[in-house]
């Protein structure tokens, strides 16, 4: 049988952001720029989790980074997820572009970042064994 019990907060917020364009031809000959492109925007997103009491980092697989808010009852916590969003779009538009990449390269690069968020009651366990 099927052993599911709800325990988790009433209310609370999920955000993901998810980098697109990295598979461009113009930075597949350098995965160090690559590298380096998601690691000033996760340095940044990971400063912004650290600021908000009421977020939390789950985790970042690849290019797709998930962040929850509210998981103790904290209020805040969507308009704390709002406020990440605006910095990551920011960010993708402003990271230090010369410093990463050539700036003849860049021009040639066409990223964008897709967010996805969600508030209210907050389902979660463990799929599988």
């Amino acid at each position: 049988g099927i052993n599911a019990e709800y325990m988790g907060p009433a209310m609370a917020s999920v955000l993901f952001f998810k980098v697109d364009g990295l598979d461009n031809e113009a930075l597949i000959r350098s995965p160090q720029q690559t590298f380096a492109i998601l690691a000033a925007l996760f340095a940044t997103a990971d400063e912004a989790v650290r600021a908000a009491p009421a977020l939390e980092k789950v985790k970042h697989v690849g290019p797709t980074y998930l962040v929850v808010g509210g998981l103790f009852g904290q209020e805040g916590h969507a308009a704390a997820l709002v406020s990440l969003a605006r910095t990551v779009l920011r960010a993708v538009a402003t990271i230090a572009r010369p410093a990463v990449v050539s700036e003849a390269t860049w021009h040639r690069v066409q990223l964008s970042v897709r967010v996805g968020l969600h508030s209210g009651p907050l389902v979660g366990g463990v799929l599988g064994h």
